[in-house]
């Protein structure tokens, strides 16, 4: 599996006469592009695409598009003398060809004979569509060469405009497209665009607003048409605007939607009208992918000429014309006309089936080929509105294809308020109105079914939603009906019945033993949609046989997925109730599947295959036969991340994606595997004897093996003696063989061939369910009946673990309670301390979390511009830096903190938070994964010996990590240590940052091997390496609290710490590099809005990760961390947030932590967390209420007095005489959350 290596084949001495083409079929030669191929033929064959800009081909329009002219390359145009010819004068070629030979044509290459027969006979075809009473066919003038209509669309810009033109077109928010002038598009960067937009009230455009704002702007040129406006478009109107527009400007009509309404008259024609209509011919026109120009005056058709070529493209795509020619013939015919008509009934049929069941229709409605649901109309208990990405996501795992869609109202297209739908392709496939009903029904559906919730991401709050995967299984159903009945390629069905894969079913599938058993005449019947033996001559016979000796038993009904990728530990650990966290390579662990109410869905088979390159971890699920479709599309949901699996915790999502392959019916043929076992006390010795590898293979345990010539994988998958079972795993064309072997070897020990009634037996003598009847046991009714070893019983999450636990909680562990006593001990000194009293004055260094540090060396002032502009030299070794390692270390990490440690890249860094078991924040902290399965990470000096403590009471199982559930255990397979103890040896570390913009050039003067140059000049931000700095052996990571996009935080052993910190400052000297204290590490990091603990984190006001700006950090789908509930409780409740500010005058007083912040009403918001002068201007956070906080908005704060004697003398209002002073607030503005280097304040 996998990529396979490139082949570098040896070369040979050409041959003469040999042609180098190959001649395989395309799955012969590329079998991964054929497969590709074949699989999106499924998808468009299995999915209700509702997409208007997309149609089926027509295979013979396909066929002209895969022909000989691909080969072409063609510049240039057409002979006049042929573009003005009449079809039937093209059409004689040998008059043509004459023509050619002695006139050529007006292209830069020859050989172009046929290319321009065929370019000319597409013109000739377009302009027969589009003529009408204004304009004959013989006045449409056709460029058929735009490769697509973006290319179309700009080169009439080209044509017509000069950059910084003013050209009107309707806001894409509206309806429009992104080529109409939209500001991430060519067309709104280089021209001045004002928009014009639809009336909200009547959904419709407003000509009145468009001929005023025509008259007002005075454009170059109007572009009219839509993709996502439903209605009719008044041409004539549109026209008479321009007309008595002072600046005459181009009408351009884009009907690159409508076109093929536009030829069968169902739809208004703006050719005779537009100066310019440009149009696509694979939306519905139902062709290739591709657009054409149409103008009625010469002067415009040769502008457009040369703007297509040489001014947008070079060499046009003939095969792509050629099938444009074909498209536009079938355009022509009474079916195409006919497949229109039903097209606009069908959208009509399907808008009112949306809108009686109460669906709101954008714009109102609609008279074309598309329509729209507003989604912000759905109701929504969470107040959060339905956007239309998560809307088309989960509707095309229901297996409905449509897509998102901004309308009026919507300020970004990456939260669309709504989805699109189009009848095109389903009109194609004869569906009905009858049917578009039945389709709204299902839409309905699953729109209203999506329950909505909001998180948080770096750039603000997002919308996410989540279905139950019992309606996206019933819709999926009906999609697959209504495919069924309406088949694109028939042949594809028939293929899939012949399989046993795919959506047919019908009849009973057949095992790979199914002959063997049919010629031993096992009587045979259906179970769960396979044909098996019920039994074989007496199923007491076998079932004692399995009991006593041995018995053989085809499993070929059982499902075998294969889950891989590099979540596939972290999610199968989260979906079953067995701990795989100990689980090694060759290692079986038998689990439960789980419904959200803690009933079985299954009891499956985890194999643990181990990792593979490129492709993560590996692992074989074996489920039962009854329950193989349901877990597959189980595991499927809960990996796509769309399904509700947790009744308390909407956010939550399991660890992945993970691919699921089912290898019963694997893609790739050699690739499938069918099952077969052994069960009873001498199964060991049979399958031993046919295999003397399986001596060794201890219970639990599976290996690959060759049995008589089978590759086979066994395991051994019994518990007991008497449980002994051997399954064997081969590719179905080898069962005979291998059942043929065993049956042989066993006979003597009195094995039995067993049928399905003694393998039901067996599972009911094991105390495991049957699943023969729709009701499923409780997960605490197979606890009861003695299966504990299903049950990791410590896991901190599994699917139904919350009912499955209230059902035991009577039994529920009692552990302690942790709570942090904080010691008082002696002030403490780093490593640097020395160096610190060499460069400044006593008084500057002062106690700070417990150690004296230095405040400053010259002042706050110079130091902090030292860092804006130079580099600053920071001790910052009085950080704690704790470690922890093991096979453990990253589900403890992701544990105990918020963020998705599991995420986290080797070399990299990443910032989190800690949390006690009420959801309290202990401390923010800094994660590095510096190995596989080691990780360093910083806390704050402040909260160390809290984190340390917390961290240890967490491992040692004596405390509870979750208030509610106590069985719930976190530490396995983790060693934590501090590694500024002593006790940490050589692998102590301690904290030196250098941070500004010379930071690098004077890192790198200070390193020696070009080597570890490379590698630090290569660190992208939160990445880190080992290297040497000063000779010595550090950890360098491009991280840091300051704010500057260049800075470094350098991790050295503490003794060395003093040697690392002189040659810093001696290799910056002439760059400016100055030590810098934290005072100035305070001052850049309020600057920068970065949090400090104590101030905009937890502290007097218990501030939340969320109101300080990082609620991104916190990840809410994380099934579970330490506080996790207790914190959504509180955040459900939050109303505050931390702003950042600027003090609106030079020379106001100094603002203070403490300080309130008051509305112009004089209400009181908040306070003031942190200030610090930048330059002349005071910057600061503070804690407001979150309906104050928008960026821009002014509010007060007052600098109260902090002495205590002036505090004194100040008086309240009502006692204010003549003469008294009294304090006045300071005007404080809200700008950006966050620093951006150079900004201006």
């Amino acid at each position: 599996m996998g990529r396979p290596e490139a082949v570098h084949e040896t070369v040979s001495t050409p041959e003469e006469g040999r042609l180098y083409l190959p001649s395989d079929d395309l799955a012969d030669f590329d079998s991964d592009i054929a497969r590709l191929i074949h699989q999106e033929a499924l998808r468009q064959e299995d999915r209700l695409i509702l997409i208007p800009s997309e149609s089926l081909c027509p295979p013979p329009v396909r066929e002209a598009l895969a022909s000989v002219f691909t080969n072409i390359y063609a510049e240039g145009y057409p002979s006049q003398r042929m573009c003005r010819e009449d079809e039937e004068y093209l059409l004689d070629q040998p008059r043509s060809l004459s023509y050619y030979r002695r006139y050529g044509d007006r292209r830069y290459y020859k050989g172009t004979e046929y290319v321009d027969l065929v370019e000319a006979l597409a013109q000739k075809r377009a302009a027969r569509l589009f003529a009408n009473d204004r304009v004959p066919a013989e006045r449409i003038l056709v460029n058929v060469q735009p490769l697509s209509g973006a290319a179309a669309n700009n080169a009439v810009y080209e044509a017509f405009c000069v950059p910084g033109d003013v050209v009107m077109g309707m806001a894409l928010n509206h309806g429009g497209h992104l080529t109409h002038g939209s500001p991430v598009n060519r067309s709104g960067k280089r021209y001045k665009i004002v928009p014009y937009k639809v009336d909200v009230k009547t959904g419709r455009i407003d000509y009145d607003e468009v001929e005023r704002i025509a008259r007002e702007c005075k454009p170059r040129m109007i572009v009219s048409g839509a993709s996502a406006y439903p209605w009719e478009i008044d041409w004539k109107r549109l026209r008479a605007i321009c007309d008595t527009c002072g600046s005459k400007p181009i009408l351009l009509a884009d009907i690159s939607h409508p076109a093929g309404l536009v030829v069968a008259g169902l739809f208004p024609s703006p050719v005779g009208y537009a100066d310019v209509t440009t149009l696509t011919t694979h939306k519905t026109m139902c062709g290739p992918r591709g657009a054409i120009i149409l103008t009625t005056r010469e002067d415009y058709a040769k502008k457009i000429d040369f703007a297509v070529f040489p001014g947008e493209q070079g060499g046009p795509h003939i095969n792509q014309i050629a099938a444009k020619a074909v498209a536009f013939k079938y355009a022509a015919s009474g079916e195409f006309r006919e497949l229109q008509k039903k097209i606009v009934d069908n959208t009509k049929a399907l808008a009112d089936g949306l809108a009686s069941r109460g669906l709101k229709l954008a714009y109102g409605g609609t008279a074309s080929h598309l329509c729209l649901v507003d989604l912000k109309a759905i109701p929504q208990k969470s107040e959060v509105p339905l956007r239309g990405s998560i809307a088309s996501n989960i509707l095309d795992l229901c297996g409905i294809t449509a897509n998102q869609n901004t309308i009026a109202g919507d300020t970004s297209a990456l939260q669309a308020g709504a989805v699109r739908f189009g009848a095109v392709i389903l009109s194609q496939r004869g569906m009905g109105a009858a049917d578009m009903d039945r389709l709204a029904g299902l839409i309905h559906r699953v729109l209203t079914g999506i329950e909505t919730f909001e998180v948080m991401g770096n750039r603000g709050p997002l919308c996410r939603g989540k279905i139950e995967q019992r309606t996206m299984e019933e819709v999926h159903e009906e999609v697959k009906d209504l495919c069924r009945l309406y088949p694109v390629d028939p042949s594809l069905w028939a293929e899939r019945k012949e399989q046993g894969s795919g959506v047919l079913r019908r009849r009973s599938r057949e095992t790979s033993l199914f002959k063997v058993h049919v010629q031993a005449n096992a009587p045979m019947d259906s179970f769960h949609g396979w044909s098996l033996p019920t039994q074989y001559r007496n199923a007491d016979t076998e079932f004692q046989a399995a009991r006593t000796s041995a018995a053989l038993f085809d499993l070929g009904d059982e499902g075998l997925l294969e889950v891989r990728g590099e979540h596939a530990r972290g999610f199968l650990q989260q979906v079953g109730t067995a701990d795989l966290s100990g689980q090694k390579a060759g290692d079986i662990r038998h689990t439960l599947l789980l419904t959200p109410e803690g009933k079985v869905i299954d009891d499956v088979l985890v194999l643990r295959l181990g990792p593979a390159p490129r492709l993560g971890e590996r692992y074989l699920i074996v489920t039962n036969p009854a329950n193989a479709d349901r877990v597959r599309h189980w595991l499927g949901a809960l990996s796509d991340g769309y399904v509700k699996f947790d009744p308390q915790d909407i956010h939550a999502k399991i660890d992945g994606p993970v691919a699921i392959i089912d290898l019963r019916d694997h893609p790739i043929e050699e690739r499938r595997l069918a099952a077969m076992a052994l069960h009873g006390p001498k199964a060991g010795a049979i399958a031993r004897e046919t295999c003397t590898a399986l001596e060794k293979l201890a219970p639990g345990r599976f290996q690959q093996a060759e049995i008589g010539g089978v590759k086979a994988l066994v395991a051994r998958s019994g518990a007991t003696a008497e449980e002994e079972r051997f399954d064997f795993l081969v590719h179905p064309n080898d069962s005979t063989r291998l059942w043929n072997l065993l049956a042989h070897e066993g006979h003597s020990k009195g094995l039995q061939l067993g049928g399905v009634i003694a393998r039901r037996r067996l599972r009911m003598a094991a105390g495991l369910p049957t699943y023969e009847d729709a009701g499923r046991p409780s997960a605490a009714n197979i606890h009861a009946d003695g299966n504990r070893d299903l049950f990791g019983m410590g896991k901190l999450f599994f699917i139904g673990q919350r009912a499955f636990l209230e059902e035991l909680k009577a039994h529920a562990p009692k552990r302690l309670a942790w709570a942090w006593r904080p010691e008082t001990g002696e002030v403490r000194r780093t490593a640097i301390y020395r160096k610190h009293e060499e460069l400044t004055k006593k008084r500057n260094i002062v106690p700070f979390a417990g150690w004296s540090m230095p405040i400053l060396y010259t002042s706050i002032g110079e130091e902090h511009q030292a860092v804006r502009t130079r580099a600053g030299l920071f001790d910052i070794s009085h950080m704690g830096v704790l470690e922890a390692a093991g096979e453990g270390a990253c589900a403890f990490l992701d544990a105990v903190l918020t963020n998705h440690v599991s995420k986290l890249g080797v070399t990299f860094s990443q910032y989190n938070y800690c949390l006690d078991p009420d959801g309290k924040c202990l401390d923010d902290v800094l994660v590095y994964r510096t190995a596989e399965d080691r990780y360093m990470v910083v806390v704050n000096a402040a909260n160390a010996e809290k984190v340390w403590a917390w961290w240890n009471a967490a491992v040692d199982g004596k405390h509870e990590v979750d208030r509610e559930f106590t069985w719930r255990e976190i530490g396995k397979d983790v060693r934590i240590r501090d590694l500024k103890d002593a006790e940490s040896g050589k692998d102590r570390r301690v904290d030196v940052a250098l941070q500004g913009p010379v930071a690098k050039e004077t890192l790198l003067r200070a390193v020696g091997q070009a080597a570890d140059r490379e590698r630090i000049g290569a660190l992208l931000r939160s990445q880190h390496c080992h290297a040497r700095v000063a000779d010595l052996d550090v950890i360098v990571s491009r991280t840091g609290y300051t704010g500057e996009p260049l800075g470094y935080e350098i991790f050295v052993h503490p003794d060395q710490a003093p040697t690392l910190w002189d040659t810093l400052l001696e290799k910056g000297k002439d760059l400016g590099v100055v030590p810098t204290g934290l005072g100035a590490r305070d001052s850049c990091r309020t600057e920068a809005g970065f949090p400090l603990y104590g101030h905009e984190l937890a502290g007097p006001h218990d501030v939340t990760p969320t109101e300080a700006g990082y609620g991104w950090v916190v990840k809410r789908h994380k099934p579970f961390f330490v506080g996790k509930l207790p914190y959504l409780r509180r955040e459900a409740e939050r109303k505050m947030q931390v702003v950042r500010f600027v003090v609106g005058r030079s020379g106001a007083k100094a603002v203070k932590p403490g300080d309130p912040c008051v509305s112009a009403k004089g209400t009181v918001l908040g306070s003031v967390t942190s200030c610090t002068l930048v330059g002349e201007r005071q910057v600061g956070l503070a804690w407001i209420e979150a309906r104050f906080a928008d960026v821009g908005a002014t509010f007060g704060v007052f600098p109260l007095p902090h002495d205590e004697a002036k505090k004194a003398q100040q008086k309240p209002p009502h006692q204010l005489a003549l003469g008294d002073k009294t304090l006045l607030p300071e005007e404080a503005r809200i700008v950006p959350r966050f620093y951006s280097p150079g900004e201006t304040l």
